[in-house]
């Protein structure tokens, strides 16, 4: 009971230090919150030279004290999730420009999931956070085994579709219908398209926001995939790459988390 209160009156109180002092509360009970950008903050990139395990752990370490104002899960922080990354971006554009979070990738604690030795696959969002959440710093492989039949709830997308794209750059008609795309931004259509808006207006030749995967063609337009199920995190790309979404990244190379910090 304790909790659904708290719960409640972090979401409709409009004092912004009472907002945080509840979401302290909630932290402490063991609770999560969500990316709350009517807070006071400001950005920070962690290192990229920890694989996604320890920058973990040293995110954590980072937001232990911080009165819940960077988004946790089970009473410690996480990572934020591919949507959240989208919504920090724009939030960071609109008031600074192209700044600190546009010029590194960005892992998320959002998921993708690969059946082995087909082209079919599923955005897990938003409940992956236990799943990455989970990943100790030792952790030194490419990605996470999973069973790909556990993850039925989610849609189902194949790289082959013939309605969408994958693994090259995109023009805005193609983004903002694009089934990968909008299944890492959980469905939200207008989110997306001020997401695509302004990162065309940051690059050059038309076409960006590529949606990489694992199962993809080589050179000879002969396919390569995944010799098993895995799980792996989205990472949003910095706008040298065009901000594509990256669905291939190694939890075992380094990573870089956005962090909610305050002023």
């Amino acid at each position: 009971m304790i909790v659904c209160a708290l719960e409640r009156l972090a979401r409709t109180s409009s004092v912004w230090s009472d907002v945080l002092r509840w979401r302290g509360e909630l932290k402490k009970a063991g609770e999560g919150a969500v990316l709350d950008l009517g807070l006071p903050h400001q950005w920070a990139v962690g290192s990229g030279n920890a694989r996604y395990g320890e920058a973990l752990v040293a995110l954590r370490g980072l937001c232990a004290s911080d009165d819940g104002l960077h988004p946790f899960a089970g009473g410690v922080a996480r990572p934020l999730t591919f949507k959240e990354t989208v919504q920090a971006r724009i939030e960071q554009f609109e008031r600074e420009g192209a700044a600190s979070l546009w010029e590194s990738w960005l892992d998320t604690s959002s998921a993708i999931v690969y059946q082995k030795g087909t082209t079919k696959f599923r955005v897990v969002v938003p409940c992956s956070d236990a799943l990455l959440n989970d990943v100790p710093a030792s952790f030194r492989g490419d990605f996470l085994p999973v069973n790909y039949d556990d993850f039925v709830s989610f849609v189902e997308l194949d790289v082959q579709d013939r309605d969408d794209v994958y693994n090259q750059p995109l023009t805005p008609d193609q983004v903002l219908k694009h089934k990968g795309w909008l299944a890492a931004v959980e469905g939200d259509r207008n989110l997306l398209r001020r997401y695509s808006n302004i990162v065309f207006g940051q690059v050059q030749g038309g076409a960006a926001m590529a949606f990489w995967t694992v199962p993809h063609q080589d050179d000879q337009g002969r396919w390569v995939l995944p010799k098993q199920d895995q799980l792996r995190p989205l990472c949003a790309n910095d706008v040298r790459y065009g901000c594509g979404c990256g669905g291939g990244r190694v939890l075992g190379n380094s990573a870089r988390f956005a962090r909610v910090c305050p002023l």
